[in-house]
Parts: structure tokens; sequence; C-alpha cells
């Protein structure tokens, strides 16, 4: 159905779209079925901008907020983006530095070093790299990805890259590496220490083998002199001994015997709360002498001697227990 010609007037209002034609006497008569194809295309037109207008704002808060620097370069390597976290690690606002290639803002030894990553990109490889720059004069270390950017016949037309500041991770690495390093030299030192040290303790106890033989000979060779010269003697006293003094030889005789055991070292070693007069006193106890024998013998009273008898059975961890002290003390011989 067609309109007269001075009736037809179409003017669409479109979101940003605004199709106005007003067809004058003389003009030309659109068709029904053209209004409708236009009118399609223009509701196609305005899906595809919400569509744009969606990703650029997402796009934009990603980038805006992004903690690493993010950019793209054109082919002839100048700055066509960059978001604020790259103008805040670069000190310099986005407009001074849109246009401008890595030589004019870094100078030509670090635009050398960039540049040999960027290449590879714009022959279409995706390079994940590590790089130190000299950013207002400090020294960073800087981890970077890069991509092409394809055009619509698959050519390389911009690179667009991510970079991280690892400065702080880098010294981190290269303490822990040390530390690590440090560590394995102490180990190692420990090693060598701890062998010569096995080694010594080997020498030591060859030593105290050879000390403890020696003891044992000496020991052996100080009683067969006592039984070969000292016995006779106090036997032949002995036999000619009164009653009285026979205690004594008795006690001598022990003695003498004792003077190459471990008894009394074992006393004073493994129970030193024992007195010297209750050492004496278990010694002449282990030798058979009874408790008077031994009052006469120390000059002290038989109850003198008995309470003494107590404590030691205390001290020797005896006290309450049906043990006969002399068997008790003649068994750590």
């Amino acid at each position: 159905m067609l309109l007269p010609k001075d009736e037809l007037y179409l003017n669409f209002n479109i979101s940003k779209f605004s199709l106005c034609e007003s067809l004058q006497p003389g003009g030309t008569i659109m068709s029904e079925a053209r209004l409708q194809r236009l009118t399609k295309r223009i509701n196609e037109l305005e899906s595809i901008v919400a569509v744009l207008t969606d990703s650029k704002q997402v796009l934009d808060a990603i980038t805006n907020t992004a903690e690493d620097s993010i950019f793209i370069k054109d082919i002839h390597f100048r700055y066509t983006f960059i978001n604020p976290a790259m103008e805040r690690t670069l000190g310099l606002p986005a407009s001074e530095l849109i246009g401008k290639t890595p030589e004019e803002l870094f100078g030509k030894e670090e635009a050398k070093i960039i540049a040999s990553v960027d290449r590879p990109v714009f022959k279409g490889k995706i390079v994940n790299a590590k790089r130190t720059l000299k950013i207002n004069g400090i020294e960073r270390v800087f981890h970077t990805v890069q991509t092409p950017v394809l055009d619509s016949d698959g050519n390389v037309k911009a690179i667009c890259g991510i970079v991280r500041d690892v400065t702080d991770l880098k010294r981190t690495e290269e303490a822990l590496r040390e530390s690590e390093e440090k560590l394995r030299s102490y180990n190692e030192e420990l090693r060598v220490e701890r062998q010569a040290l096995h080694q010594k303790n080997i020498a030591l106890q060859e030593v105290l083998s050879q000390i403890e033989s020696g003891k044992e000979q000496l020991a052996s060779q100080i009683k067969s002199n006592i039984d070969r010269v000292v016995m006779p003697i106090i036997k032949g006293l002995a036999d000619k001994s009164s009653n009285e003094t026979l205690g004594y030889i008795t006690l001598l005789e022990s003695s003498l015997k004792d003077v190459t055991s471990p008894f009394i070292s074992h006393l004073e070693s493994d129970y030193s709360c024992l007195t010297s007069r209750q050492i004496e006193i278990c010694n002449m106890v282990r030798s058979g002498m009874s408790c008077k024998e031994i009052s006469t013998s120390l000059n002290i009273s038989v109850q003198t001697v008995l309470k003494q008898r107590t404590l030691i059975r205390k001290n020797l961890g005896i006290s309450n227990k049906k043990i006969n002290l002399a068997s008790y003390l003649q068994s750590m011989s």
C-alpha cells in the first residue's frame, strides 16, 4: 500500500539513530516492504550498539581497576591505549604517553629491551617473558604477557600487553635462594663436623678402652701383690692375735680386698647422699661385722650404729623391705 506523496513523512527515533525522511511532491515513494527492511536493519544496529556499549563498559571496568599495567601498541610501536595502573607505574598521565614510542619514553637502551619482546608478537606469537627496565631511574623487574591483535584478514594490526611489577617477588626469591644456599653450606659444614666428631669419638672409645684395660691390669697386679705379700702377714697376725684385736685384723683384711673392688666408688657415685661415716659402716657391714663390733671399732654406741643402719637403708632405697643389708651390699661388688 502506497501513501500519498504529500502525506508520506517518516520519522524514526530509535536510540541514537534518527531517521527522518520527508517526501515532497515529485519525490520518491517508499514501499511498505522497503520500510520494514529498513526498520529491521535499524533494530539490528541498535542491538549491536547495545552489545558494544556493554562490552566497552566491562572492558573499562577491567582495565580501570586492574592492578597490572595494560597497554596496546600499533604497528609503529606507538602506545594507543594505557590503563590507569600503567599511568601509576610510569608516573605520567595517559595524555603524555599515548602516541609515543618506548624510545621516546624510556630511551634507546630500554627501548631495545622492550622491542626484543614486541617483535615476536608482531610476527603473530604470544610472548610470556620477564625483563628488567629502569623506570624513573629505578631498576624494576616486569613480567609481561603480550598477544597480537588481528584485523579481519588475519593480519597483526596491534599488540596488547599485560605487565606486572615483580621486583619485590624477585627480591624475595633471591633472598630465599641465598638462604637455601647458606642452609646447604651450613648442612655441609655440619656433616663434615659430624663426621669429624664421629672419628674423634671412635678414637676416644679406643683410648677409653685402653685405659679401662690398663686399669684392669693394674687392679689385677695390685690384687696379686696383696694376695702374695700382704695377706700371708695378716694371716700370721690373726693367728697370734687376741679376740679383742681379731676384729680389726678381719676388717683390715676385708679392706685390703676392697682396694681393687669398685664397691666404695659405686657407693660414692650412685648414692651421693651417703655420708663418709655411713660409707665406712657400709664397708664394715659388708665385711660381716656385727653392730657391737662396729661400735667398738668406731668408738660409738650400738644405738648410733643401729640409727646409721636405718639411714643407710633409707638412702639405698630398701627401707621397709625384707632385704638383708649385708647381702645387699655384697651384691654391689
